[in-house]
């Protein structure tokens, strides 16, 4: 643990744990970040592409579900 002072007054404490977090920023800094590649960028991408696709289509097939289910009357909620 470091103290700094400032002309004789306590002006912060830097703790093993807040050197630790500097060193990770440099390194961030310098090398990028160590747990995603750009290879993990692209796989993400693609990934968040199909989701969406996805959720296209099922949101599709309820609308259709729904429609059998409901026919004109649309949906109605259930009163208390």
């Amino acid at each position: 643990m470091l103290v700094v002072e400032d002309q004789g007054k306590l002006a912060g404490i830097i703790s093993r744990k807040d050197l630790i977090k500097f060193e990770l920023f440099l390194h961030h800094l310098h090398h990028g970040n160590i747990f995603v590649s750009g290879k993990d960028y692209a796989i993400f991408s693609r990934f968040w592409e199909i989701l969406n696709s996805l959720n296209g289509i099922v949101g599709g097939l309820v609308g259709q579900l729904r429609g059998r289910i409901f026919g004109n009357r649309g949906f109605q909620p259930i009163e208390q």
